[in-house]
């Protein structure tokens, strides 16, 4: 009998022939030139990404690749008695076809992992800003014209419970806004969708173009003084929405505003 036939030999003298380290070097090397080519040419055509329709199928001859090479590697290392675990030694057919189908699947998913990153939604579009003018009367001879809801764009009654903004002369100190907000010395008690949130706040800003967004803290409520060709943030009467404004006038019985309204409830302009 000739024991020199290779197909008399034992299948673990096959994986200690020098051809299968070879080729799993080969196997190896083959790969990394050819994706080093691919992102050269990638970059040659200036493309910033691998093109969809083909990411899969790129996967899966690299997770190939390497498997295939792992498993020749790998084995002929096992049967040359490099690897010193009794298992291995013992089993270096069963260590090179399970290593390969490990580092196969294992480098699918990483390969998936980096072609197919989860993306991340794209940030919510800021809704259209509502812009206008409105004249605010003195709420105490003329209540019908004092007040303005920003959400319905409408004038509103001083005694409506609806205005966002209000303006009136308490007294002899002229023209005043007044926000209503449910705290002594003017409050009702009241909670929930019923009660007054707003609050108002002058700002540094000289325009509404380009303006900064409005602050988070730091708002008064109740009787503002105005000043002219000033600034101001205002928190609607719900508390959920914010307008930017300035005034463009202040006379003895009404005031002129310009104002940009935004009602998605974030606060930049």
């Amino acid at each position: 009998m000739n024991t020199q036939d290779p197909a008399l030999q034992p299948k673990d003298s096959l994986l200690a022939s020098t051809w299968v380290l070879v080729c799993g070097f080969a196997i190896g090397l083959i790969a990394i030139i050819f994706f080093m080519g691919y992102i050269i040419l990638l970059t040659v055509n200036k493309q910033t990404s691998i093109p969809d329709d083909i990411k899969n199928l790129i996967e899966i001859v690299f997770s190939f690749s390497i498997g295939l090479s792992y498993s020749f590697i790998g084995g002929h290392a096992a049967v040359k008695g490099k690897i010193n675990i009794p298992y291995v030694k013992q089993n270096p057919i069963l260590f090179s076809a399970g290593g390969g189908i490990a580092a196969f699947f294992i480098t699918l998913v990483l390969s998936h992992s980096l072609f197919h990153p989860k993306s991340t939604p794209p940030p919510r579009p800021l809704s259209p800003l509502i812009s206008g003018s409105i004249i605010l009367h003195d709420g105490f001879p003329e209540p019908a014209k004092s007040g303005f809801n920003f959400r319905k764009q409408q004038v509103v009654d001083w005694y409506s419970g609806d205005a966002d903004i209000l303006a009136a002369s308490p007294g002899q100190t002229g023209m005043r806004f007044f926000v209503q907000h449910d705290q002594p010395p003017y409050n009702k008690n009241a909670t929930g969708i019923d009660a007054a949130n707003g609050e108002v706040i002058q700002t540094n800003d000289f325009t509404l173009d380009n303006s900064k967004p409005c602050p988070l803290t730091g708002y008064k409520f109740h009787w503002i003084e105005p000043k002219q060709s000033t600034v101001y943030c205002l928190r609607t009467r719900d508390g959920k929405s914010y307008v930017k404004f300035i005034v463009n006038s202040i006379s003895n019985d009404r005031i002129s505003i310009e104002y940009a309204y935004r009602e998605d409830g974030k606060n930049e302009f």
